[in-house]
């Protein structure tokens, strides 16, 4: 069996197989690590081709120190993450980022201790220092009267859950972290929804059912969460006119905020298919378009984060080249 690096944990920062290249990459966290397997032959050790930043540290685990890290790894997780079938002569490696690596990263071999200058398979390995992102996820409420204050939307969503969720889907894979800094509710002054709905033509009892984005836009990007980067405001159904569907989450470009919606509660499509659904992956799918994709990317597996409609199955592939050129350069 010819030498293989594969990944371990699904979606968690390692790609077999980089589209362009013969070479598969790997994400590693500057002061943290990522874990890869090599199969084909037990006695197979990995060596760095050269590393003059001193960028990694590479560590072969045995079945206690494996068993240490897979259960570190589920502190991003909480649902269960899907791993991969290895076959029983694979050996584990933790690669640990000491400094930064720049952009060309480092070319790992995998190599016969007995001909170490013939590499069996080679991986490129990235360290990626974290990337903090600073967020707001606030409930829309609109006053129904008596001075009472009504959420928009009809289901209850933990702000720190979702955040946790989100974190799950990007900080094992490229190094992103968001913080959640504020959860004040948004809600909207009478004067300026009522203002937004007559120049729309939009029924006050049309809007209290679904928002009809890209024609009251105003009405949030005008009301952002100050010194935050990313604001999340949570509606009853979001509607975007131009195509006429119900997206689960909607972010207009350029204005630093999104939209998610009660259908982040059930993904009908993941339930059809016994995959849990996890809210978190939408304001996560949102966050990519934020950082800079502006549109999705193709999935015939159906479990890309930025697929159009998000990921069908675990928590969603980030490809390692979109890392790089999207959402964190900060190697």
């Amino acid at each position: 069996m010819a030498a293989t690096f594969r990944e371990v944990i699904a979606a968690f920062g390692v790609d077999e197989d980089v589209k362009g290249t013969k070479t598969a990459a790997m994400m590693v966290p500057l002061h943290g690590s990522n874990i890869i397997a090599v199969e084909g032959d037990p006695d197979l050790i990995v060596v760095a081709d050269a590393d003059p930043k001193n960028a990694l540290q590479i560590d072969k685990l045995d079945k206690a120190k494996y068993a240490q890290f897979i259960t570190a790894a589920n502190v991003y997780s909480p649902q269960i993450r899907g791993m991969r079938t290895l076959s029983k002569d694979a050996g584990y490696f933790k690669i640990t980022g000491r400094n930064p690596s720049g952009y060309n990263g480092v070319i790992l071999n995998a190599v016969n201790p007995k001909s170490p200058k013939k590499p069996e398979a080679q991986i490129k390995a990235v360290v990626l220092g974290e990337k903090e992102i600073t967020i707001s996820i606030r409930v829309v409420q609109t006053n129904e009267g008596g001075g009472k204050w009504v959420n928009h939307g009809k289901i209850g969503f933990d702000p720190k859950e979702l955040r946790d969720q989100m974190n799950a889907v990007w900080v094992p894979q490229a190094n992103v972290k968001f913080n959640l800094v504020s959860t004040a509710p948004y809600q909207i002054d009478e004067k300026d929804l009522t203002a937004a709905l007559s120049i729309a033509k939009i029924k006050r009892d049309d809007f209290l059912e679904v928002v009809r984005i890209e024609e009251v836009d105003s009405l949030f990007r005008d009301h952002k969460t100050a010194n935050v980067k990313f604001t999340i405001f949570i509606v009853k159904d979001i509607m975007t006119t131009s195509d006429g569907l119900h997206p689960a989450g909607a972010t207009p470009k350029g204005g630093g905020f999104c939209l998610v919606s009660d259908r982040m509660k059930l993904d009908k499509v993941r339930e059809s298919k016994n995959v849990p659904t996890i809210p978190g992956i939408v304001p996560a799918h949102e966050a990519g378009h934020f950082m800079g994709r502006p549109g999705h990317v193709s999935s015939p597996k159906m479990d890309q984060l930025m697929a159009d409609g998000g990921p069908v199955f675990g928590y969603g592939k980030i490809p390692f080249d979109l890392i790089l050129q999207d959402y964190n350069a900060n190697y």
